[in-house]
């Protein structure tokens, strides 16, 4: 994202829609102190008059994928200024898209706990147990990170 100054114009860009939005809420953030706490709460301070100095600034996120577990940041408005791009609910284009297809909840869209499932592939220990509706896939499992490399390229 770019966020910069051009004599009296103010330039903010992104590489794809998503990107755009960013730059504008971190723009408002950063400059004019806006904040979004949830769905229903935020502060936008009330200002007569809005002055930008001298700006360059341009910015790579650190991470691709951002979600959290919390049920509102899966809300399209909410997670779209806070930054979170890993909800199916961010599908329509004004809030950027939804660009991740493979959201959190891969490992059980990719391998449902049935029957010779329990038995090929691993899950995480609880406890020195392994419980499939509970747990994550054990990722130190060669045989099952085979078969998740296979259903990954399928399922895309």
């Amino acid at each position: 994202m770019t966020i910069q100054t051009k004599g009296n114009n103010l330039i903010i860009a992104g590489g794809r829609p998503r990107c755009t939005l960013y730059a504008v809420y971190t723009f408002l953030e950063n400059h004019f102190g806006c904040r979004w706490w949830s769905k229903d709460a935020s502060y936008i301070p009330k200002k007569n008059t809005l002055k930008v100095d001298k700006l360059n600034y341009t910015y790579v996120p650190q991470l691709d994928y951002r979600l959290t577990s919390w049920y509102g940041s899966k809300e399209s408005e909410f997670a779209t200024r806070n930054k979170l791009n890993g909800s199916p609910k961010l599908k329509p284009l004004k809030y950027g898209g939804h660009t991740y297809p493979l959201e959190y909840i891969l490992f059980f869209r990719l391998f449902r706990p049935k029957g010779v499932f329990k038995i090929i592939l691993k899950f995480a220990l609880i406890d020195g147990k392994r419980y499939p509706w509970r747990s994550q896939l054990c990722l130190t499992n060669e045989e099952m990170k085979e078969q998740l490399i296979r259903k990954c390229f399928q399922y895309h």
